[in-house]
């Protein structure tokens, strides 16, 4: 699964065994520009929240505007890169304690 890279960039590699760009630490290289160097504040935030299916699209709306308001103010990311991610599982793909959802 290959990283996200800033609008215009894409990783350099330099050196035998440079990372390949999804790690904190490796240069940033514009299109037209110098080499920036990437931190760990410039990684993307993205969430993923994995639960059972059987949420409104509403009650999705109101958690994803929190997460991301969360992760803002904690980040400084800008809200414009925080992705959420909701993965929705259905009653017979999820267990608990050896015993599926759906069987409880």
């Amino acid at each position: 699964m290959g990283g996200r890279h800033p609008r215009g960039c894409r990783p350099r590699r330099t050196g035998e065994g440079a990372n390949d760009g999804r790690l904190p630490g490796h240069t940033w290289r514009a299109a037209d520009g110098p080499a920036i160097p990437s931190t760990q504040e410039d990684a993307v935030p993205v969430i993923v929240v994995k639960m059972l299916e059987g949420r409104s699209v509403e009650q999705k709306r109101r958690l994803v505007r929190e997460i991301t308001d969360v992760v803002v103010k904690f980040t400084g990311a800008p809200e414009d890169q925080v992705d959420v991610v909701i993965e929705d599982y259905s009653r017979e793909n999820w267990a608990k304690a050896g015993t599926l959802f759906c069987d409880r």
